[in-house]
């Protein structure tokens, strides 16, 4: 079920061709960059353009997803600008448009002045070139095909006409401009209908937030291949698990609850329940469709022995794996909230092979430290901490309280570490710490990358300690310390 389809079921009629397009929370959205999930506009960069650029209007939109772009992004131009620099400083009134002729003007103002579209090039080559509109989509096919010789002819007519109506260096400086805009030149018409799909996704964020974030992390549960050389692959559970637990952190930052796994609550999709998001039980690992719908089929359940005498039985789809699932989820706690006695309790039903301490699944220190246990076995079944987390028992000073620029300790588990190598050859790092408080961005700088690159190992606890800094919006600690916990 799409999240149109979902706001359908629960509002009755509605059609996202009756978007506004005009809407001002959509564009407070697009300015603020918080567009995960939003289709084309979720990556960190189109983010950050969509910050810098601050859109007045759907228009915008369009030409965003036409900049988006390599080359746009990074061809400079004699003023030693790229073109999404220059539109954007021409957006912000930094500086003027420059045309090399006046008559360019009505083709790229609407542009700022920049040859973003297959149809702005077509329209220069009829007003410079005297081409008809025929002639003027040989050249577009040309170009899109690379077709050298017909390119060559092209351009003879191209100069001629244009000489004839102006003069032989405007005519060849054009055709330059023409030639070079062949690598990078968008269909305004695709630009146009994967914008509307994006400002449509985008007022479903803005104005359905819990419907929208619950759709798309349930979309991340379907099994989508794609062909490799023939084979079919499918993206993995844990996969998944990774894009939702990026949603499920997206959601609590929008101040949206997502609450576990609840026995008699969840269902298969995300779901949305009185202002908050239900966990889906398709996304605890073992836990697989024939094995929900006999769960949901028989709920709801008194209790946990409930629960076991109407799904444990000869032929059944729940097997041992979702059972264990569930209870490391934390999908009984509502009736039987010790999961590490719960567990035990269940494997006393299995084959006493299956109860020997190096294939039992509570181990020792399972049960001297239920607790911590508790929060390991939700990561890793869930891939996210969903009851607390490892270190709740600090105190920190919350992360949006510190000013920039001043020192902040953040603590969590050090989820990511990316290394570069910067211009001087030197190393460095960019690390994601999950904290309690949601995912934080961190800056190692070569000299502390090399005094505490020995402590760099995912999935470990860590403090940091360093100065807040926004970035293009963001904010981000430059680390000082790490210390392992």
């Amino acid at each position: 079920m799409t999240t149109p389809q979902t706001i359908m079921t629960h509002k009755g009629e509605f059609d996202v061709l009756d978007i506004p397009l005009d809407d001002e929370k959509t564009l407070d959205l697009l300015r603020n960059g918080h567009t995960s999930g939003v289709f084309q506009l979720e990556s960190d960069g189109m983010k950050q353009l969509l910050r810098q650029l601050q859109p007045k209007s759907f228009k915008k939109i369009i030409d965003v997803l036409a900049l988006y772009r390599p080359a746009p992004l990074s061809i400079k131009g004699d003023d030693g600008l790229t073109m999404v620099e220059r539109y954007i400083k021409v957006e912000h009134g930094e500086i003027e448009p420059e045309y090399i002729h006046e008559d360019l003007r009505p083709i790229l103002e609407k542009t700022n002045g920049q040859l973003l579209y297959q149809e702005q090039m077509m329209q220069i080559s009829r007003k410079f070139g005297g081409f008809s509109q025929g002639r003027a989509d040989t050249l577009r096919k040309a170009m899109g095909k690379k077709k050298e010789d017909l390119m060559a002819e092209l351009k003879d007519e191209f100069i001629e006409g244009c000489t004839d109506q102006y003069n032989a260096d405007l005519a060849k400086e054009l055709w330059q401009w023409i030639e070079k805009g062949a690598g990078y030149l968008f269909n305004k018409s695709h630009s146009a209908d994967y914008g509307l799909i994006s400002w449509q996704t985008a007022y479903l964020k803005a104005h359905e937030p819990i419907k929208f974030m619950a759709s798309i992390m349930s979309s991340e549960l379907q099994d989508e291949s794609h062909s490799d050389k023939g084979k079919s692959k499918k993206k993995t559970k844990s996969k998944k698990l990774e894009k939702i637990a990026f949603y499920v952190d997206e959601a609590k930052q929008q101040g949206i609850e997502v609450k576990p796994p609840l026995i008699n609550q969840s269902q298969h999709r995300f779901v949305e329940d009185d202002g908050r998001i239900i966990f889906s039980l398709n996304a605890i690992k073992g836990v697989g469709s024939p094995a929900i719908a006999q769960v949901i089929e028989n709920k709801p359940y008194a209790n946990f022995d409930d629960f076991l005498d109407c799904n444990v039985f000869k032929g059944s789809e729940v097997k041992k794996g979702a059972i264990v699932g569930l209870i490391k989820a934390g999908a009984f706690d509502e009736t039987d909230p010790d999961r590490v006695d719960l567990l035990k309790k269940y494997m006393e039903t299995r084959p006493k092979k299956e109860r020997e301490p190096e294939k039992h699944p509570v181990s020792f220190d399972d049960e001297i430290n239920p607790n911590s246990t508790m929060l390991r076995w939700e990561k890793e079944v869930t891939g996210l901490y969903m009851s607390g987390h490892p270190l709740d028992k600090y105190s920190f000073i919350p992360f949006d309280d510190v000013r920039t620029g001043y020192k902040a300790t953040i603590g969590g588990e050090l989820s990511k570490v990316k290394q570069i190598r910067t211009k001087k050859g030197k190393d460095m790092a960019f690390l994601d710490i999950d904290t309690p408080e949601g995912k934080r961005d961190c800056v190692l700088f070569p000299h502390q990358f090399n005094k505490y690159k020995g402590k760099l190992t995912e999935g470990e606890m860590v403090i940091i300690e360093g100065e807040k800094e926004e970035r293009n919006g963001e904010f981000q600690v430059i680390v000082d310390k790490i210390q392992k916990v």
